[in-house]
Parts: C-alpha cells; structure tokens; sequence
C-alpha cells in the first residue's frame, strides 16, 4: 500500500536503489521520532512508581503490574498492528498508534485512581506495538547497504527513549513541585 503524503515513507517495496549506499535520514527521521516518544512513554512511568505507590496506597506488587503493563501490552499490540499496517497502509497505523500513545499519557495525567493508571498503561503499550511496523518502514525503504543504518537509528531511538523518559520525568517533576501528573502531560506535549 502506499501513502498520499510525502512526510512519512511508507510505501511498501519502495526500497531506494541498490546502487545508493546513503540512507536519506530526512526520510526516517519521522520514525526515529516516534520510536523514541514510545520509548520514552515506557520509561517515563518508571521515576513515577514508587509515587503513584504511596499516592494510591498500593502494593509493590501492584506497582510491579503497574510497570509490566505497557511492555505486556506492547508484546500483545505488536504483531496485531503489524498485520493491519500490512493490510492498511504503514501511514495510517502509526498515526493511530502516535493517537493511542497521546490518549495513553493524558489518562496517565489525570489518573485519580490506580485503574485509571493501568488503563493508561494498556492503551500506550497497545499503541507502542507500532515498533514493529516503524521497523516495517525502515526495511520497505532501504536496500541491502541502507537497512543496518535505517535499523540502527531505531535501536539509537531506543536508547534515547531509555535515557530521555526519566530525564524528562524528573525535570518536570521538579519544576512541577513533585505534581506527579507533570510528567505524563510533557509526554503528551512530544505525542502532539
């Protein structure tokens, strides 16, 4: 399938030319953005565990489920939207996928209860399966000579997403008087 649009490169078989050992990074830059705002949405929550913990009054217990949720949910959502972006188009799963993450960290924000929070956990891990057809993307256009570059600029945005989530939760906590909700509404100013 392919896309209307010139912003996202998502035709499928589009490769670019054998001959062409230069990955045009212009044109993957909007998958290493939205890898690495899916990665910092699972790590953003971690810094906050131990706060919604006291604030909910809950077990380690539950704050270890807390925790599992968004990677469990991304183990569920992966190979689901990677069929449908095969059917529908890469385009349109991933900007659905970017909505589900943005609807995921504004729950997150305004969670008064812990199910509240599991339930923003489940939708952002649902929607953060997209990194399999993110990397759908990556292989459909690059070649042999392009697909290790194309593939590690989105191991690269992984370990953004790793470092920047807990930076940006901490930052925002600070600056928020430890409002702990602060984090999930920055997260959600990144998925806009």
């Amino acid at each position: 399938m392919t896309s209307t649009s010139d912003d996202l490169p998502i035709e499928v078989g589009a490769a670019p030319d054998d001959a062409s050992d230069k990955l045009d990074f212009k044109k993957i830059l909007p998958i290493f953005v939205i890898v690495l705002i899916d990665l910092m949405g699972l790590t953003i929550i971690i810094p906050l565990l131990s706060l919604y913990a006291a604030a909910f009054g809950v077990t380690a217990f539950t704050v270890g489920m807390l925790g599992a949720t968004y990677p469990l949910a991304q183990f569920i959502g992966a190979p689901i939207l990677g069929r449908l972006s095969d059917r529908y188009g890469r385009k349109p799963i991933l900007l659905v996928s970017q909505v589900g993450t943005l609807v995921g960290f504004l729950l997150l924000g305004v969670a008064g209860s812990i199910i509240v929070l599991f339930i923003s956990r489940l939708i952002d891990g649902l929607s953060g399966g997209n990194i399999a057809t993110a990397q759908a993307v990556i292989t459909d256009n690059t070649n042999e000579k392009t697909r290790t570059q194309g593939l590690g600029l989105i191991g690269a945005a992984f370990g953004l997403g790793f470092v920047i989530g807990p930076v940006i939760a901490f930052l925002s906590l600070q600056a928020s008087g430890n409002n702990y909700s602060a984090p999930a509404f920055v997260a959600a100013g990144f998925s806009l």
